[in-house]
């Protein structure tokens, strides 16, 4: 029902008052533009593109712009690409949040990794109907912890590298 909402509603935003940008010291500006053929982030300066953040994920991922809901990565799945959904913003948080996001599809087996011992979890949390907290759901839950922590530190690394 709501799908496609928001950036509908962005898309009439930006129309009216603009793109979303965000004005540094040096003269460039952190710029979300969703009113073109493909929504775009960029790195602007003098009203020419400076860099796309497109370069740091694969070509056919698709940005998915919602102010409201918070960031977040999706890998490909069958016949979908990979998608980036894109949040709120404010100042460089954007930059740095967006770079993250591409940390996740950029470590594939990592997010990988996350999503099978999330998985696992949850299928002892199904079996342990009396909320005894078997040894084999405390194990789970051990390791999709390790796991969750291992990719959001890979998505951290990878965006701080690409930062510098």
């Amino acid at each position: 029902m709501f799908e496609g909402f928001m950036e509908k509603t962005e898309k009439l935003r930006e129309k009216s008052i603009g793109p979303r940008e965000i004005h540094f010291e040096n003269g460039i500006s952190f710029v979300a533009k969703v009113t073109e053929e493909e929504p775009r982030l960029a790195l602007m300066k003098d009203g020419r593109e400076e860099f796309n953040f497109k370069n740091f994920v694969p070509p056919e991922t698709k940005l998915i712009f919602d102010m409201i809901t918070p960031w977040g990565a999706y890998s490909k799945k069958e016949n979908e690409p990979p998608k980036i959904l894109v949040g709120k913003f404010t100042n460089i948080d954007g930059i740095l949040a967006f770079l993250h996001e591409a940390g996740h599809l950029a470590n594939e087996f990592s997010a990988n990794l996350a999503f099978s011992a999330k998985q696992k979890h949850e299928q002892e949390i199904n079996k342990d109907k009396e909320y005894e907290y078997s040894a084999s759901r405390l194990l789970a839950m051990k390791h999709e912890r390790e796991a969750v922590i291992l990719n959001e530190r890979n998505a951290w690394a990878f965006a701080l590298k690409k930062a510098r």
